[in-house]
Formats: structure tokens, sequence, C-alpha cells
């Protein structure tokens, strides 16, 4: 990504909107977008994907949404209007009320970017790294056992699979817990697409895609470990074509890449094994740091144009 332009960075903490706001110092933006971090939390790699964004000529609003100060401690009761409100606070600050928006969304993170798209027009471009077909429960073993939902809408919470956080069943905890104690990698995705067989349960927390009214960019590692992106964003393509989406939507998914494919240009972040931030457990991603490099590259060059496409030509007729 380029550096040209110079860039504008407020800490934001507004009308219960809690972020980090990058604006280019120049007057001619290219486009707003929302950039959502997964299961981490807080705004690590969101803000450092808002700045590289803003230096493409983009005002960038990376939003946190919980694990940051004001905020839920965990992925749990995360409220789907707290993006609205997101959406409406970019646009008051960079333009108006007609301004299309994009959101970009990483991991979990792609649950609330294809979940805000499909309830919110203003949305016209969604672009999700690493992205989930349907919802997901809290990353929190009690949050689970009381009932407690990941995200929620209009008060109700929405129907999700089991958490993919590999607590449950007993035997995949027995293996979790051997895999902390012994400090050796776990591969998440088995038990993610045994879960998936349960056509009745993802059918009930599958996001409605289909309600999107704008292009859709999914970008996938084909040897994902954490959770099958590859097939998850496959199946998202299927939804959208069985309805007859009438928008851009590409699907790209690199062989022998994994979790870490990634759009944001770090000497770091395309590691193959992470130690996860809050349960440090050891897991493993898929594909090689050089495998991930490659694909990452070439990704980072799609959603650049793809923004550049849509984002930009609909930013340019409405602003």
């Amino acid at each position: 990504m380029s550096n040209d332009n110079a860039v504008i960075q407020n800490e934001v903490n507004s009308g219960g909107i809690v972020g980090r706001f990058f604006r280019p110092s120049a007057d001619d933006i290219r486009g707003a977008i929302i950039v959502l971090g997964g299961s981490g939390g807080g705004l690590g790699w969101s803000g450092d994907m808002a700045a590289q964004l803003c230096a493409e000529g983009y005002a960038a609003l990376a939003l946190a949404y919980f694990r940051w100060p004001g905020l839920p401690k965990k992925l749990v009761g995360i409220r789907l209007e707290y993006v609205a409100s997101a959406i409406r606070w970019l646009q008051r600050t960079i333009a108006s009320a007609a301004s299309p928006v994009a959101i970009i969304g990483a991991s979990r993170g792609t649950e609330l970017a294809l979940l805000a798209a499909s309830k919110f027009s203003q949305v016209r471009v969604v672009v999700a790294v690493a992205p989930s077909s349907v919802l997901w429960g809290p990353d929190s073993a009690i949050a689970t056992i009381m009932g407690r939902p990941a995200w929620t809408f209009g008060g109700l919470a929405l129907p999700a699979m089991r958490s993919p956080s590999a607590w449950w069943p007993p035997r995949s905890a027995v293996g979790v817990l051997s895999s902390w104690m012994f400090r050796t990698p776990w591969r998440n995705t088995p038990l993610v697409l045994k879960s998936l067989q349960d056509v009745d349960a993802a059918a009930r927390a599958a996001i409605p895609v289909e309600r999107i009214t704008g292009h859709v960019l999914l970008i996938s590692g084909g040897d994902d470990q954490l959770w099958p992106s590859r097939q998850m964003g496959e199946a998202i393509i299927a939804r959208l074509r069985a309805a007859g989406h009438p928008f851009e939507a590409r699907h790209l998914s690199y062989d022998g890449a994994g979790h870490a494919v990634n759009i944001l240009k770090a000497d770091d972040a395309y590691p193959a094994l992470i130690r996860h931030p809050i349960t440090g457990l050891i897991l493993s991603l898929g594909g090689s740091e050089d495998a991930n490099r490659k694909a990452s590259a070439s990704a980072r060059a799609e959603a650049l144009a793809f923004l550049g496409r849509h984002l930009e030509a609909e930013w340019s007729e409405r602003k």
C-alpha cells in the first residue's frame, strides 16, 4: 500500500462509539470504511488496517467492539446497533447520510461485517478476510453455559452455532487442555467442519448475505486450520448466486495459505502459528509464512482494486 498521503489520527469515544479514526489530510477522500478485527478484540489488526487504508486515501474508522475500555471484555452480547451507530457517525463526520460506506472484517469480524451489511443499506461494499458463513456463539465458556449470545439485534439473541472455541464436546475439551498445557498447536478446523454437518443448526445460524445491497469480496486460505474459511466462503457465494444477487461477488481462495492470508501489509502479519491473546492457546493457522505472504500480496492488490472499482465510484456519485 502506498504512503503518499499524510494521515490524521484521532481516538474516538463519542455517542457510545469507541475506536480510532484515520483521515487523509487531503480533501479528496476516496471513500469511508469501517474496519472490524477478530477474536483478539481491541484495535490491533483493525487499527493497523485502518491506518494503511488511510494512506491510500480512504477515511477509515477502526471500530473496537470488545476488549477495549468501556466495551465488553469478551465477545459476548455485541449489539448490531452499535455498528449502525458507527455508520452514522462516520457519515456525519465525513460527508452526509447519503454517503456509501464499506466494511472490512477479519475472522470473527467477518460475522459482524456481513451481518451489518445484510441489515443496513448504507453499506455498499464488504470485504471479508477469512470469512464465516454462519454466526457463532460467544468466546466464553461461562457465557455459553449461561446461554448468552455473541450477537444481538433489537434486544434479541441472534441464532448461532456453538462457539468454535473448541471447549465442547468433552473430547475436544481434553484435546484443548492438553494443547494448552504442553504448548502444542491446536487445529480448530476439523471441529468446526463437524459442527457445520448439523445442517439444521447451520441453516438457522446462516448470515443472510442475500440481503446485502452491495458488492462482496471474500478472501480465504485453502489450508486455513483455525476455521474452514474456504468452505464457508464457498457457501456464501452459493447463497448469493441462488438469490440472484445483482452485485459483484468474488471469492479469492489461495491454495496453501492459511487463516493469516491478509490484506494488511506488515512484517509479522503472516504467521502459521499464533498464541491467542485471550486464551493463551497456541493455534495452528495453517499454511506457511511464505505461502501466506505471497497470497496476501495478491489479496491486498485485489482488495484495493475492488474498493476502487465500487466504493470510490459510488462515493464520487453520492457525496
